[in-house]
């Protein structure tokens, strides 16, 4: 309201100057009636002092009027001190309003962050728990690959005492093939782990940016909160 009315109160350039040039032409009259009141007035002190009646009734007048002067001046006195007594309630209660709304914009600003925080640290929870289930299914993998390991190495027993060479043979080359199986395992291990190292520092990284972009905001928003204070005062 306060804003609305003082965009309202905002005068033209060719507005002031009219303004000026008529208060020039009251200003010419003013001094115009003075000067002529000034001639009457001393023509009436002249008449005055010739004649003792009306010298002792002007003298009366002179007293009441400069009673009534001094009474006006307490009443403009009185009405200047309520008026700066309002002004100061007004800049008060705006001051309050003011310190009210950042409250409250701080407030939001504050749930959004933790918001923000819980999130991410969610998004790291999960990532953690799926770590954990594919490492779980790896130490799962593994063991059953020892104990069809064990297994095949049993059957192979067995088949020794058929044909050494073809045992030989047969376990070197199905050796070969679970060495490979398992390097190209701990291959694709490695690169889905590097590949989760690279997403949790891109999310870090991206997380960490858009804190700096709100805190960047949140000063620029009371640099311009101080200005505007400062103009409005």
């Amino acid at each position: 309201m306060y804003e609305k009315e003082f965009n309202d109160n905002l005068e033209t350039p060719e507005q002031v100057r009219q303004k000026m040039w008529e208060r020039l032409q009251e200003l010419k009259d003013v001094r115009e009636k003075e000067r002529q009141a000034e001639v009457q007035k001393r023509l009436d002190m002249k008449f005055k002092t010739s004649n003792d009646d009306l010298r002792k009734e002007d003298s009366q007048f002179y007293n009441f009027g400069t009673a009534i002067e001094r009474e006006k001046q307490l009443i403009d006195k009185r009405r200047l001190h309520e008026q700066r007594m309002l002004e100061e309630q007004i800049y008060s209660q705006l001051w309050q309003l003011d310190g009210q709304k950042k409250l409250e914009r701080e407030i939001v600003e504050q749930a959004e962050k933790k918001q923000k925080i819980s999130d991410t640290m969610a998004v790291l929870e999960w990532q953690k728990q799926t770590r954990d289930l594919q490492r779980n299914a790896e130490v799962e993998a593994i063991q059953r690959e020892r104990e069809m390991l064990k297994q095949q190495w049993a059957i192979e027993d067995e088949k020794e005492k058929k044909s050494e060479h073809e045992r030989f043979l047969l376990n070197r080359e199905r050796n070969l093939e679970l060495i490979q199986h398992n390097a190209q395992e701990r291959h694709i291990r490695e690169l889905a782990e590097n590949a989760e190292k690279t997403r949790d520092k891109v999310m870090l990284q991206k997380t960490l940016e858009r804190e700096a972009a709100l805190k960047r905001l949140e000063e620029m928003e009371k640099e311009a909160r101080k200005r505007e204070i400062v103009e409005l005062q």
